[in-house]
């Protein structure tokens, strides 16, 4: 499937995707005043912090099913529930530790999950959209993780190795404390004394 400026209806995708420039009425609040924000500071603030594409560097979007593309993507897009999404932070964070932080005002996902991803380079966590979800049948308990090419392999070879050391998905319930936190709890209580 493929869109170009002319099949797109979004506003904020056409501006966030650089299919269209950024203007006045854009950067002055005009698209969020009065339906996300109370006022026009407010709304200029939400624009200004918009992940956007420089203008004309795309001038389409193709997408299809990883089974059925005959193209070498730059995004991999997935729709998952928290748990889904929390495995591939998991792996994410493999070797380079640390935390995934997400950013977002909620409408708008393809900045979110296209242009900060393709601008960063890192994995973006998202919540779908209003349009996500009144015409891509997003649901009530979906999230977006966007991963950029560059790093899907990093990512599937930490998602392997959580899982390995027993993270995993579906997560299995259990109803005694795990035996991994009897002995860090051991480890701290020895660390204490010495």
């Amino acid at each position: 499937m493929g869109c170009v400026k002319e099949d797109n209806l979004c506003p904020l995708a056409e501006i966030s995707l650089g299919f269209e420039k950024s203007h006045k009425l854009f950067e002055e609040g005009a698209f969020f005043v009065g339906r996300y924000n109370e006022t026009k500071e407010a709304a200029k603030k939400t624009t200004a912090t918009m992940p956007k594409l420089p203008f004309g560097q795309y001038s389409a979007i193709v997408s299809g099913a990883l089974s059925r593309v005959d193209f070498d993507p730059d995004l991999i897009l997935i729709w998952g529930n928290s748990a889904q999404i929390m495995r591939i932070i998991q792996g994410s964070l493999w070797k380079k530790g640390g935390r995934v932080s997400m950013s977002t005002f909620c409408d708008g996902v393809c900045a979110d999950t296209i242009s900060n991803a393709i601008l960063t380079g890192e994995l973006q966590i998202a919540f779908p959209c209003l349009g996500d979800r009144r015409f891509g049948m997003a649901t009530d308990t979906d999230l977006i993780a966007s991963i950029p090419m560059g790093i899907i392999d990093e990512i599937i070879e930490g998602m392997e190795k959580t899982h390995r050391a027993g993270t995993r998905y579906p997560i299995p319930y259990q109803m005694s404390t795990p035996e991994f936190f009897v002995k860090l709890k051991k480890q701290l209580e020895k660390a204490k004394k010495n």
